[in-house]
C-alpha cells in the first residue's frame, strides 16, 4: 500500500486515503507528491491530471470568451477548478461535490489546490449532486464537466452509478445556454456498452448539435496485482464525450487567447488538444464516430475487409441529404432564378461538379428545379402560398454531417425562411462500396 499518511480505514481500500508516492501530486513550489485514493481508485495522482485536463481544458478553449459560467460535478480535489480559474474571461464557477471529508483531506495534504476555493468568483456547494441539480434553472451555464464517473466495481450509491437516463442528459442539456458544452467521461474501451449507451444518449439529448467523443491515456488508476478488478474497467483510452445543443467545430479555436492567458497545464497544449480528437480505429468503430472536419477519417485508411466492419456512413456508396425549408418567402420560393442559384451555391459547397440544369416556374405559385452534377443531382420543389420547399442533394461523393449543416444555413438565407431547415442524410449502396478500395470511390 505504499506510505500511508492518513486514511479512514485499511490502506487504499479505505473511503479515502492519502499516500506517499514519487508518482503522486508534486506540488508547483515543491514538496513531497501525494496520491489521493478512493475505495481502491485514484482520485489524484500526477497522471490522473491527464484525465482532468481532457475534461476542462478542450472545452475552455472551444467556448473562448463564451466559456463565463462554468459548473463542476464531483470536483471536489480542486484540480479541474485549478484549471478553469486561469482563464480570465470565467466570471462564475460553481463546484458541487459530495464528500466533505475529501475537501478535509485536500486542505490538510493538497493545499497548493485547495487554495482555489478561496477565489471570489467560485461558489462550493457540499451536498447531494442529483439534488442540487434538480432544482437549478435551464440555461445557466456555458459548461458543464459531469466529473462523476460510473463506478461498477464499488457499491451502488449516487456517486458510483450515474444516470444513464434521456431524462438526466436532457435535464443537463437544458442547464445550459444554446451554445453551452457538456462534458462527460463515458468509460473506455473495456466498458463497451456502457461507453455505447452514453454516446447514443448524447446524440439524441444533442440531435440538431454537435456530439464529439475525445480519446486519451490514463494512468492505471485502480490498484494492480492481485486486485478483484484486473484492469477489467479501466483499459486505455478512456473516451470523454464533449456536447453542444449547437453545432461546432472542436478545432476552432483561438489559440491566441489561450495563449494571452498564459495557461499552465501538466500535459495538455494545442497539439494535445487536436490528438484528443484523433480516435484510434476501434473507438471510432465502436462509437460509430468518424473524424471531426480537418482529420482523415474512417473510409481513407481501410482496407476491403475492414471497409465493410465500417460505420454505414463510410462504407455507403451513394449518399443523399434530404431537406426541407419552412416559413420561407414566397416570393422567392416562386422564383425559377432564385431556385438555379440555390442548387448552383449547394453543389459548390458539396464539392461537386454541375453539368446541366433545368427549371420551370409551377402555376401554383412554386419552382421545380434540377441541376445535374458528375456524382449525380440536385433537386428543389417549392410550394409559394405555404412557405415550404423540399430539396434533395444526391452524390456518389460523401456528403458529411458538417457540409449538410452548410447546406442548411445557405437555404435558409437564400430562401429568407424564418423557421429553419431541417437535413437529414440517408446512405445507399453500401454492398457495391464494400467491393471497391476506398481510393476507388468517385470523388
Amino acid at each position: 500500500d505504499g506510505d500511508i499518511l492518513q486514511s479512514t480505514g485499511d490502506g487504499l481500500a479505505s473511503t479515502l486515503a492519502v499516500a506517499r508516492r514519487e508518482t503522486g501530486f508534486c506540488p508547483p513550489e515543491g514538496g513531497e507528491c501525494r496520491e489521493l485514493w478512493s475505495t481502491h481508485r485514484l482520485l489524484l495522482d500526477d497522471d490522473t491530471r491527464i484525465k482532468l485536463e481532457a475534461q476542462a481544458l478542450p472545452a475552455m478553449n472551444i467556448l473562448g470568451r463564451q466559456g463565463r459560467r462554468a459548473l463542476v460535478i464531483g470536483g471536489g480535489t480542486g484540480y479541474i477548478a485549478t484549471q478553469i480559474l486561469q482563464y480570465p474571461h470565467i466570471e462564475k464557477l460553481v463546484v458541487v461535490e459530495s464528500s466533505a471529508m475529501v475537501l478535509q483531506y485536500m486542505a490538510k495534504w493538497f493545499p497548493s489546490l485547495h487554495t482555489c476555493w478561496n477565489d471570489t468568483r467560485v461558489s462550493l456547494v457540499v451536498g447531494d449532486a442529483h439534488d442540487w441539480l434538480l432544482g437549478q434553472h435551464s440555461g445557466q451555464f456555458d459548461l458543464i464537466i459531469m466529473g462523476l464517473e460510473h463506478s461498477p466495481w464499488w457499491k451502488a450509491s449516487r456517486t458510483s452509478r450515474i444516470p444513464a437516463t434521456s431524462r438526466f442528459i436532457s435535464h443537463l442539456r437544458n442547464m445550459l445556454a444554446p451554445h453551452g458544452l457538456l462534458v462527460q467521461p463515458a468509460g473506455s474501451v473495456q466498458t463497451p456498452r456502457h461507453t455505447q449507451r452514453l454516446c447514443a444518449l448524447h446524440r439524441a439529448a444533442f440531435r440538431h448539435g454537435s456530439v464529439w467523443p475525445m480519446a486519451h491515456g490514463h494512468s492505471q488508476t485502480v490498484e494492480d496485482g492481485e486486485t478483484i478488478l484486473n484492469g477489467r474497467y479501466l483499459k486505455n483510452p478512456a473516451v470523454t464525450l464533449i456536447s453542444s445543443a449547437q453545432h461546432f467545430d472542436p478545432f476552432d479555436v483561438d489559440w491566441a487567447l489561450w495563449q494571452d492567458a498564459n495557461i499552465s497545464t501538466y500535459h495538455y497544449t494545442p497539439s494535445v488538444h487536436h490528438a484528443l480528437f484523433a480516435l484510434p480505429m476501434e473507438v471510432q468503430r465502436l462509437l460509430q464516430a468518424p473524424s471531426p472536419p480537418g482529420m482523415v477519417g474512417l473510409s481513407a485508411e481501410l482496407t476491403p475487409s475492414e471497409f465493410i466492419a465500417a460505420p454505414e456512413e463510410a462504407r455507403a456508396a451513394i449518399t443523399t441529404v434530404a431537406l426541407e425549408a419552412r416559413g420561407c418567402s414566397q416570393k422567392r420560393l416562386s422564383s425559377g432564378n432564385t431556385a438555379a442559384a440555390l442548387l448552383r451555391e449547394m453543389a459548390d459547397i458539396a464539392g461537386l461538379t454541375p453539368l446541366g440544369e433545368a427549371d420551370r416556374e409551377l402555376s401554383s405559385d412554386g419552382v421545380s428545379a434540377v441541376l445535374l452534377v458528375s456524382e449525380s443531382h440536385l433537386a428543389v420543389r417549392t410550394w409559394g402560398p405555404l412557405g415550404y420547399a423540399m430539396l434533395d442533394v444526391t452524390s456518389c461523393r460523401p456528403i458529411g454531417s458538417r457540409v449538410a449543416d452548410k447546406l442548411r444555413l445557405a437555404i435558409r438565407e437564400r430562401l429568407g425562411c424564418r423557421e429553419g431547415v431541417s437535413a437529414a442524410r440517408t446512405f445507399r449502396g453500401t454492398a457495391l462500396a464494400a467491393s471497391l478500395m476506398p481510393g476507388e470511390r468517385q470523388s
